[in-house]
């Protein structure tokens, strides 16, 4: 089942990038300005000033070995130096030495009590947010998705032996199964309160799926979009009249993934981006006439939006690295996904006007397939950090303090040291 889960995280168009946003350096320039550091440490070894910005210059230079050297030798000369402390936590936990880099941390944190540092650290380590576990147990629950009163919330679960789609009271926990089928039915979402679009596999020993309509009122479910290729990801567009949706149909001879739109009048397929790319994770505005999808671009799948007709197509971050299942905020301004931007698939959200990236999960599960709530406080998303695939959910209204960020440090240096 680890497997078919990891069939899901390739079919959201996700891969490995860079830890570090890299800028162009002048290897040149660079190393003179090392000389000259180096050259002011020989005559006062003793400014910690100075390793800091050695280590500044070795960071750019890519050598994180050298630039922590510095970094502690700052800090030998200045124990309580904030500025070294931060930055070496930083490179710590990119480099994956988490209780290294949280020990950085406490030191600046119990130095240096002011708000500005508790929240740039809490950004980088994914401990700004509380989360919640949904569900619970000894199987699989993947890929969820609110309903438009952000009540309730619909995804597949493998309680059953295979993938189905269930519905659950996120007040009362009550919860309902949606389908029974001997074959997988997955990446549910709500079209309206009772309508939920899903995929079905069309046979058990292949990736073929088709596009469903459960009508809950009805407690009925039919197909609408069949097709020999593979078709999937279904996104509604508001107004409940087409959706969209990725397939690896040949058109032309194109067989890369795109992007295309079913009509539910019409029971027409047109297609929507189809180009010599591949394109995935569409992901609509709502209130709004653009859609979120991704792209590959050399090496990373890049994030765009376009009109919903394919037209006017924007590439929205100049960032290398992946997006997977982008998905705009109620208010449009910024984007929640999932990427593998240092060693662990994780949740971050982007400002589409200021291109702040925020990191907003942080451990050593793999946390996927993020959506907003009607409301925009809170990101429902599937995660294995608790051993098998659940429900967790973030609440963005609520930020840690800087208390509770020490203290959930220090409990996961103990954790690290007891085991």
């Amino acid at each position: 089942m680890h497997k078919i889960i990891s069939v899901l995280i390739i079919a959201a168009l996700i891969g490995c990038s860079s830890s570090r946003q890299k800028n162009a350096v002048d290897p040149e320039k660079g190393n003179y300005q090392i000389s000259q550091l180096r050259e002011s440490l020989s005559i006062d070894p003793h400014n910690p000033e100075t390793y800091l910005e050695l280590g500044r210059h070795y960071l750019l230079q890519e050598d994180t070995l050298k630039a922590l050297a510095v970094l502690d030798s700052a800090l030998l000369f200045r124990p309580d130096y904030v500025e070294a402390l931060f930055l070496k936590g930083e490179v710590l936990f990119e480099k994956g030495l988490n209780t290294a880099a949280y020990k950085a941390f406490l030191i600046l944190l119990d130095t240096d009590g002011s708000p500005a540092w508790s929240d740039r650290i809490a950004e980088i380590i994914g401990m700004k947010h509380p989360v919640r576990q949904i569900t619970t147990g000894q199987f699989d629950s993947a890929n969820p998705a609110y309903d438009p009163a952000g009540s309730r919330i619909v995804f597949q679960s493998n309680r059953n032996q295979n993938w189905d789609i269930f519905a659950m009271d996120l007040t009362s926990g009550e919860m309902a199964q949606m389908t029974s089928s001997p074959l997988h039915d997955e990446s549910p979402v709500f079209v309206d309160e009772s309508g939920i679009l899903f995929t079905r596999q069309q046979s058990s020993d292949g990736r073929r799926r088709d596009i469903y309509l459960i009508d809950s009122n009805l407690n009925s479910e039919k197909p609408l979009v069949v097709h020999p290729a593979d078709d999937w990801y279904p996104a509604p567009i508001p107004g409940g009249g087409s959706l969209l949706f990725v397939s690896d149909r040949n058109i032309n001879g194109n067989s890369h993934t795109k992007i295309m739109k079913y009509d539910f009048h019409a029971e027409q397929v047109l297609p929507i981006l189809v180009r010599d790319i591949d394109y995935g994770s569409p992901g609509i505005e709502s209130p709004g006439d653009r859609f979120l999808f991704t792209a590959r671009s050399e090496d990373h799948f890049a994030l765009f939006d376009a009109h919903l007709n394919g037209k006017n197509v924007s590439r929205l971050s100049t960032r290398n690295i992946d997006f997977g299942a982008p998905k705009y905020s109620p208010a449009g301004k910024k984007i929640v996904f999932f990427s593998k931007v240092s060693k662990n698939y994780d949740l971050y959200e982007l400002d589409l006007g200021t291109e702040q990236l925020t990191k907003l999960t942080a451990n050593d599960g793999r946390n996927l397939s993020p959506s907003y709530s009607p409301d925009g406080t809170k990101v429902v998303f599937y995660s294995n950090r608790t051993g098998r695939y659940q429900i967790h959910e973030l609440d963005l209204s609520q930020t840690y303090s800087r208390a509770d960020l020490m203290n959930r440090m220090r409990a996961t240096i103990a954790d690290a040291e007891f085991d």
